[in-house]
């Protein structure tokens, strides 16, 4: 395939992450890949940040409830087995507790994330990033909203296609093809 033809491949693909990569040192190794370019990245194993999980009626629940404007404290959200895996940290060895200061500001988030989503669909999706000084945590009815999301923050200083030779764009292009062109790995519930 000439290089031509690689490139009008290429420029068909939303998103594609071909694949997670665990590094000697616990952390992930990934590239994004768009209709632009590439774009390398590197994370702690704990930070893969897209979850998705089935809706259920804790979930729905807690929704209402902060919906209603009711109160929910800390303690009854950790109670809820998705809010709790969402402010977990958790790598290869096992899953830990983030801390007291940095569980009420995941809360928070979630509290305000709550009031956005509409649970319209099986399942909903978590972009759940938390190890850092900012937390980032949004959730989305659709693959395709955290899908857009995840473009936004992690592929947003993409190397065009335009700057690569021939053998590297080649590399790229095999990745996107076996990974099936548009591609983001999810942890969590994965029966759909």
């Amino acid at each position: 395939m000439n290089r031509d033809e690689m490139l009008r491949e290429l420029s068909r693909i939303n998103l594609c992450v071909p694949e997670l990569i665990v590094t000697y040192d616990m952390g992930i190794q990934f590239c994004v890949i768009t209709s632009e370019g590439v774009s390398d990245s590197i994370g702690n194993i704990g930070s893969w940040p897209n979850i998705k999980y089935k809706v259920n009626p804790e979930m729905l629940s807690l929704h209402e409830t902060l919906s209603r404007g009711d109160e929910v404290t800390d303690d009854q959200m950790m109670k809820v087995p998705d809010i709790k895996s969402i402010c977990s940290y958790s790598d290869m060895t096992g899953c830990y507790d983030l801390g007291e200061d940095a569980q009420k500001e995941c809360l928070a988030l979630l509290r305000k994330e709550l009031l956005n989503i509409q649970f319209t669909n099986e399942y909903y999706y978590v972009y759940a990033y938390i190890e850092n000084w900012e937390k980032n945590i949004r959730l989305f009815d659709t693959i395709e909203e955290l899908t857009e999301y995840f473009k936004q923050v992690w592929a947003s200083d993409c190397r065009p296609y335009e700057e690569m030779e021939d053998d590297e764009l080649e590399c790229y292009y095999n990745q996107a093809k076996e990974a099936g062109w548009n591609h983001l790995p999810l942890f969590g519930d994965d029966d759909e």
